[in-house]
């Protein structure tokens, strides 16, 4: 008979988790493990939580700390190591444990057990986190150096509508600032109100706060040897920072002992819940329920808890092809067989494959107004703020020649298919800066039927230099299909709002398209038969 009962689990210095433990008999299991800062309600209702008990799994959704029901102060990241600890160390001594712990879930719920795996408990012997990543400072709260500021400032918001105990003021002014921000840039003034209203957001916004993000590199010392199976997304913030880890963690650990999985499709953070992202479907090919997720994390789970069964997993990444719509299986990450093309980014704007004749030399100027960033279409983000996916969108004006915000680069149609799989890289020369600043790359397919397809976007803190400035800036990883008659674009501005924190001074980027020319997009190509 399955049971669910709300157990108090003790902490090491006396704080007390309050969790739900859904037990399916009288005989000892596995346990799966999903700890939450949003509230065990929604887990519950996300997690299939009868069918885990009838499946041989007990299963414990617990708050942590200083949220939900649970005591403490919740201290985003810092917490979650000793506390994942103490609570695995709580459910193997329970009757209905039989030694084994797993943990599930997404985010944040992902993240929390990134840091149980770095505390080590040996009862803890796989782990599934789904999109999100094992360092919480570049790839979670920046990226390359700039803040993630939309959604930083969402979370930020969202944690204190639902802090226990918030006052009614509170909550209603941080829904005010969350619906305001959606309508124009934030000042340092509401910066402020929303670090008073949530303290820990101004650590948050400093990228080089070492003291802060420093600890929270959870792959820098290789305190984790747990079999993990991800789940990623390339319309997700957290993409990066997953295939990151897989790449350490698979190249680190032996396949037959810590085993690594990741799947990566085209879905966006609010996870592998649709073959629609943003305004895009991305075929059968990408559904859920005909991939079978939900039942295949929990085999694989199982699986990676059995004693001579774990040897049989291996290290193994899916991915899934943009503009062809099936999957790509891997070994490791980025592929080691890739070639690099360099395809040359003319001073007239145009993108030239390697052979072909490029433009005389020239320069080309884009420029930074803080008061008009320019706004974020599509990409990697929190599912809102900006709408996240492969969004079809034109900058204000739709010559881009009129608009000094944005340059664009495009090819020609392309005679012979492309399959690019790995991370993009754009190569620049760039006059001396003034000052430190922004530049941010994007990278589009542009069908031979008109439509528009955002492939990547990235952003990456320059300094600035006493003398030109040659710099590789990263697009992103992706596995795209670039089909004949296809042509692909690269744009590079200096701001994408309300996505990345937006530079705060004017400036300028000049862009030297010299003899020889150094400007090109570097993509990274397999054969790859159908």
């Amino acid at each position: 008979m399955i049971t669910v009962d709300l157990n108090p689990i003790p902490m090491r210095d006396g704080a007390v988790l309050a969790a739900d433990v859904v037990t399916p008999g009288a005989r000892p299991t596995p346990t799966l493990l999903i700890r939450t800062p949003y509230g065990r309600a929604g887990s519950r209702m996300t997690s299939d939580l009868v069918g885990l008990g009838e499946r041989g799994w007990s299963v414990v959704v617990s708050d942590v700390r200083g949220r939900g029901d649970s005591t403490g102060t919740f201290d985003p990241f810092h917490q979650e190591t000793d506390d994942g600890v103490d609570t695995i160390d709580w459910i193997v001594r329970q009757p209905w444990c039989d030694g084994r712990v797993a943990m599930a879930g997404g985010s944040y719920r992902g993240a929390v057990q990134w840091s149980a795996a770095a505390g080590g408990h040996p009862a803890l012997g796989a782990i599934a986190p789904l999109m999100t990543t094992a360092r919480f400072g570049e790839g979670w709260s920046s990226e390359n150096g700039i803040a993630l500021a939309g959604f930083l400032r969402a979370w930020a918001l969202r944690f204190a509508m639902s802090a226990p105990g918030a006052d009614a003021a509170v909550v209603a002014r941080a829904r005010e600032l969350h619906d305001r921000l959606l309508a124009a840039p934030a000042t340092p003034d509401i910066d402020r109100e929303i670090e008073a209203l949530f303290p820990t957001f101004e650590r948050w916004m400093r990228p080089d706060d070492e003291a802060y993000f420093g600890p929270l590199d959870l792959l820098a010392d290789g305190r984790i040897r747990t079999p993990a199976r991800q789940t990623g997304g390339w319309y997700d913030m957290f993409c990066e920072g997953g295939l990151e880890a897989f790449a350490a963690l698979s190249s680190e650990l032996d396949p037959a002992l810590s085993p690594q999985r990741m799947l990566v499709g085209p879905w966006s953070h609010i996870g592998a819940a649709s073959a629609v992202v943003g305004d895009h479907y991305f075929g059968s090919g990408a559904d859920p329920e005909r991939l079978r997720l939900v039942e295949r994390e929990i085999e694989w789970l199982g699986a990676a808890l059995t004693p001579g069964r774990r040897s049989e997993l291996g290290h193994r990444l899916s991915v899934y092809v943009l503009g062809r719509g099936d999957w790509l299986d891997l070994p490791t990450w980025p592929p080691p067989d890739a070639q690099v093309e360099r395809w040359q980014l003319g001073a007239d704007g145009t993108i030239f494959r390697p052979g072909e004749m490029s433009t005389a030399p020239g320069e080309r100027v884009v420029e930074h107004d803080p008061d008009r960033p320019l706004p974020t279409h599509g990409g990697r983000g929190f599912g809102y703020w900006p709408r996240s996916g492969p969004l079809v969108g034109q900058v204000e004006s739709a010559d881009d020649d009129a608009d000094p915000r944005l340059i664009r680069y495009v090819s020609a149609p392309v005679q012979q298919s492309v399959t690019v799989v790995g991370r993009i890289a754009v190569d620049l020369e760039l006059a001396p800066l003034a000052a430190d600043c922004h530049a941010i790359v994007r990278v589009e397919c542009l069908a031979a039927d008109g439509s528009t397809t955002l492939i990547v976007e990235q952003g990456t803190q320059l300094s600035a230099g006493a003398d030109a400035t040659e710099v590789r800036l990263s697009a992103g990883s992706t596995a795209w299909y670039i089909r004949s008659g296809d042509r692909i674009a690269v744009s590079v501005s200096m701001s994408s709002w309300p996505r990345l924190a937006v530079d705060p001074a004017p400036g300028r980027l000049v862009i030297r398209h010299g003899d020889p020319n150094r400007c090109a997009i570097l993509l990274p190509t397999l054969e790859v038969g159908r």
